[in-house]
């Protein structure tokens, strides 16, 4: 549990209901993923911030990366953005799509990540 996670009582939803994400697919479009130097995101896995092989807390299910930004570094708020759902929805299956090259590929981005199953897509 985090503090924002406590903060808006999530916790107490997820027991209150038994519910974790779980059938739920949640997607994240944002600028980067994985582009900070580094494997931040597999350190994130290890640290149970992130669901993939080596999760501590079981899920195991990687984040489908359908496409990162290609050009160079950035921030990575989607993989931060992807540890806040993680921490509210711990069952969820993940996903992120870059919509950080063109208005036209963040269109692409949103079609490709409804394809994709994505239940529900965070900007």
């Amino acid at each position: 549990m985090t503090q924002g996670d406590k903060a808006q009582a999530s916790d107490l939803a997820r027991s209150g209901f038994r519910v974790d994400g779980s059938g739920v697919k949640v997607c994240v479009i944002s600028d980067s993923y994985n582009r900070v130097l580094g494997n931040n995101a597999q350190t994130d896995v290890l640290n149970g911030d992130l669901p993939g092989t080596g999760n501590p807390d079981g899920n195991t299910t990687p984040v489908s990366v359908l496409r990162d930004y290609p050009y160079g570094a950035a921030s990575d708020e989607g993989r931060a953005m992807l540890q806040i759902v993680h921490d509210v929805a711990p069952g969820a299956e993940l996903a992120f799509r870059t919509g950080f090259i063109s208005e036209g590929d963040l269109a692409t981005g949103i079609y490709e990540l409804a394809g994709a199953g994505c239940n529900v897509i965070v900007d």
